[in-house]
């Protein structure tokens, strides 16, 4: 009996401690966040002007090429992946497949491209290049910024076609302007007006 006694008591014991912790809980909320690098973007050349343009002997207005436009500098506070690309303020042109910066237009009407080539590329010291990538996402070298919406232009090694990540990187860039078949002057002024912005993203 007295077995007994002390067998139920310890029973009771255990039930009742185990009841009382059951109904002591702790928490531990956790926050962070991960803030990607801070990318800056800038050009040396604030305007360009590509002069007054008179048509050859047969009418046609040449192609400009190699117009030196300044350096495209970009600075993050780390290494980072990037992408660069270009729009312009004058309706785009569009040509199977690519759509490209508008170059001479009159009135509302585009009437040939432009194109920013990579005259020089430099990242973090290093000689670099341009490559380029599409919908299928290959990347592919390239020597200009793209300006196609469906492309985007990334930095790469000298030989390379895989993107690096830069922490300041440089473009020396130039223009190439398409020229024009015997231009109808009658229908108004053909100029080159517009502003190209450029814009760096995270790839």
């Amino acid at each position: 009996m007295r077995f007994m006694n002390k067998f139920i008591f310890a029973v009771v014991a255990a039930g009742g401690a185990s009841s009382a912790f059951a109904a002591t809980t702790a928490t531990l909320q956790i926050t962070g966040r991960i803030l990607p690098p801070a990318c800056d973007i800038s050009t040396t050349m604030a305007s360009l002007d590509l002069g007054n343009i008179e048509p050859d002997d047969n009418g046609r207005i040449p192609d400009l090429t190699a117009i030196s436009a300044g350096t495209l500098n970009i600075a993050c506070s780390a290494k980072t992946f990037v992408s660069v690309d270009v729009k312009g303020t004058m309706p785009v042109k569009v040509e199977p497949g690519v759509q490209y910066l508008g170059g001479w237009a009159q009135g509302n009407t585009t009437l040939s491209n432009m194109g920013v080539s990579a005259r020089a590329v430099t990242y973090d010291g290093y000689a670099g290049r341009l490559i380029a990538s599409g919908a299928d996402g290959t990347w592919l070298k390239s020597t200009t910024i793209a300006a196609d919406p469906s492309w985007k232009s990334t930095f790469a090694a000298v030989g390379s076609v895989l993107p690096v990540a830069v922490k300041n990187a440089s473009v020396e860039m130039e223009l190439n302007v398409g020229g024009l078949d015997r231009p109808d002057f009658s229908k108004g002024d053909i100029t080159a007006d517009q502003t190209l912005v450029f814009e760096v993203k995270y790839l």
